[in-house]
């Protein structure tokens, strides 16, 4: 039986993962002359390799000028002749030796990579948004507040009609109404003439609590007197109540406030609001990624 002479030569040798994240290590392979030392290993000896770049090199990295790549890829390179090899390796992360631990490990460092990238992206964005800046000191829910009564009374005729129609109000308008600011504890008010009164609490950053939200409504009872009261929870997240909670509050997600200022912003002909309208409604999405990404 001929046995082919094996021989340890130096390799540069790269593992890359999905979305560009990648190891590499200058390791030393025992190989056969004139061969492919990738294909040449076993499954268990391809995971012993990998293994080996890990310990090497720890921290992932990130390749921005390569293509998003799926599944697993080892490159090995021999600088001093010249060559290289290159085994893609379909099953991604999972074909990691057979162990779970190495594998499961990988697949939460490639994703915490590309939360981090995200969250760079995203923060550099931010950082040249005058709108975010603005925010900055006074509170982005006080932002928020300004900016949806600023819609409210300065597209009194088409954005109004399209606020109570999203929160299921049929009322014949037009007719007198007043938005207020910072009224009887809520962030938005508006008085639909001598019928209706729309009491809106804004929650950008925590949730109220059922016997908080029973406390405001008790406030706005009184201030409604005998008009009909529509109670509004503007936030980003879905309050959790209670099936049995008893809560008479209508909620609205930031997506639905930003259909609604987008419909809005198809009625205008004011380029400057329009422009404003639809920066604003862009800045809030980044809002929403960037607080994804810290809540996950």
């Amino acid at each position: 039986m001929l046995t082919l002479a094996m021989e340890t030569r130096k390799y540069e040798v790269r593992v890359s993962y999905h979305e560009n994240a990648y190891r590499s290590a200058e390791l030393e392979i025992e190989v056969a002359p004139g061969t492919d030392p990738l294909e040449a290993m076993s499954v268990e000896e391809l995971g012993d390799l990998q293994e080996r770049v890990i310990r090497a090199d720890p921290v992932m990295k990130l390749d921005d000028d390569e293509d998003d790549g799926f599944g697993v890829q080892i490159d090995i390179f021999d600088n001093a002749n010249g060559e290289s090899y290159s085994l893609d390796l379909v099953d991604g992360p999972q074909f990691l030796t057979q162990k779970d631990e190495p594998s499961t490990r990988i697949h939460h460092e490639v994703k915490e990579d590309q939360r981090k990238r995200n969250f760079r992206h995203l923060h550099a964005e931010l950082k040249n948004d005058p709108v975010f800046l603005m925010s900055r000191g006074s509170g982005s829910e006080l932002l928020h507040s300004n900016f949806l009564a600023w819609i409210l009374k300065a597209r009194q005729r088409d954005a109004l009609p399209i606020f109570l129609d999203t929160l299921g109000i049929d009322v014949d308008l037009p007719m007198p109404c007043k938005v207020r600011r910072e009224w009887s504890s809520f962030d938005l008010a508006v008085e639909i003439g001598k019928t209706d009164l729309v009491m809106v609490l804004h929650k950008f950053k925590t949730m109220p609590s059922v016997s908080q939200l029973r406390t405001y409504a008790e406030t706005a009872r009184e201030v409604a007197g005998g008009r009909a009261l529509h109670l509004v929870l503007l936030s980003p997240t879905e309050p959790q109540w209670p099936e049995d909670a008893g809560i008479s509050w209508n909620h609205i997600p930031y997506d639905v406030l930003l259909n609604l200022l987008d419909e809005v912003n198809q009625i205008g002909n004011d380029k400057f609001e329009r422009e404003l309208i639809a920066h604003y409604g862009k800045t809030v999405r980044r809002l929403l990624e960037l607080r994804e990404i810290l809540l996950n």
